[in-house]
């Protein structure tokens, strides 16, 4: 499955904080601050906070259902590009998103929220009813919806007129390339600009005192939440 590259424009700069993966995470014992949170770190330290894969998969997400809702439902041909071995790209490499892990965890959480009927596959009418909740990326607003049309619906989903988990898992591997010749005019520096700002509005519904950082309290209550929110989109 292929979508046409027809029209760009903002989505473009969006797009670009997912190819961040995990940064790599540094034992240090100190609050965490809003100005540069980074890889999550285990019991032992808890020094630091950084983005998971519960958060990368929401974002990408979000702009999977702004597209639709900027530019309408793209147009599908067959044709399903190779999965990208885990470890074989960088941090910052756009290709980060479809390695098996991530892409398993973007389909599941589209199947925890618009699967109702929990049987693996969608609907027309849960497809077009899907919606996804904004508290995944911080934000206080109504669920995220998107504008992909009956048309679209019936075009991923086939002669059956279901969209099954590898059906859902080939469109949003499909949708990402149409972006990539866009990617090399934003440096790396300006990527993880906008991987901070946007996982500091998780950060914040945590700081409960508004200071700026996060207590070793708050950062564990954080860490609980974000724990039993991938468990929940797994199906855990």
């Amino acid at each position: 499955m292929v979508i046409r590259n027809r029209c760009l424009g903002s989505v473009v700069l969006s797009f670009v904080v997912l190819a961040a993966c995990q940064v790599p995470p540094k034992a240090q014992d100190e609050a965490v601050t809003h100005q540069e949170p980074r890889g999550t770190q285990g019991d032992a330290s808890e020094g630091v906070v950084g983005p998971d894969e519960a958060f990368f998969a929401a974002w990408y997400l979000d702009q999977v259902f702004r597209y639709s809702r900027d530019y309408g439902s793209p147009t599908l041909d067959s044709g399903f590009g190779p999965m990208v071995p885990a470890g074989s790209v960088s941090a910052f490499d756009f290709q980060a998103n479809f390695t098996e892990a991530r892409l398993q965890l973007m389909t599941q959480s589209l199947y925890a929220y618009g699967d109702l009927d929990r049987d693996g596959q969608l609907t027309e009418q849960e497809f077009i009813g899907l919606k996804i909740d904004p508290a995944l990326l911080g934000r206080d607003a109504d669920k995220i919806s998107h504008a992909f049309d009956q048309a679209f619906f019936l075009r991923v989903a086939g002669a059956d007129e279901l969209i099954q988990i590898d059906e859902c898992a080939e469109f949003l591997h499909a949708i990402g390339p149409m972006i990539q010749e866009d990617l090399d005019r934003l440096t790396a520096q300006e990527q993880r600009r906008l991987l901070i700002h946007s996982w500091e509005l998780v950060l914040g519904r945590y700081d409960a005192d508004q200071s700026g950082s996060l207590s070793l309290q708050e950062q564990r209550d954080l860490r609980k939440d974000r724990a039993l929110l991938i468990s929940r989109l797994l199906g855990e």
